[in-house]
């Protein structure tokens, strides 16, 4: 599975969970690993999405109707409604998002 990290508003129920797995290698280190425990001050992370607005699939689609298909992919690649697809893939495929934890050791 992994090890947990949860996501707790300041008052109520946590909002999300998430689970890290630990490399296969001999450290064994989780990005979790990287998170200072809330006895010790707690820690924050940055979750973010990037997409273009909703506006961006109408014009996309009126592009592929003009023909203009490399606009057409180029506007998709940008990204809109970012959704995730039955397999856990975001659409539209040029949608980009990230995990992003302010440690020396995280690489991206």
């Amino acid at each position: 599975m992994g090890e947990p990290l949860v996501g707790e508003p300041l008052v109520g129920e946590p909002l999300v969970y998430f689970n890290f797995p630990r490399q296969n290698r001999p450290d064994a280190i989780s990005a979790v690993d990287w998170i200072r425990p809330e006895l010790k001050g707690g820690d924050s992370i940055c979750l973010f999405v990037v997409t273009s607005g909703t506006d961006m699939a109408e014009a996309a689609a009126a592009m592929r109707e003009d023909g203009r298909f490399l606009d057409f992919h180029f506007l998709q690649a940008i990204g809109a409604d970012v959704t995730l697809t039955e397999g856990m893939m975001m659409s539209p495929e040029g949608s980009v998002s990230a995990v992003v934890f302010r440690h020396p050791y995280a690489r991206y």
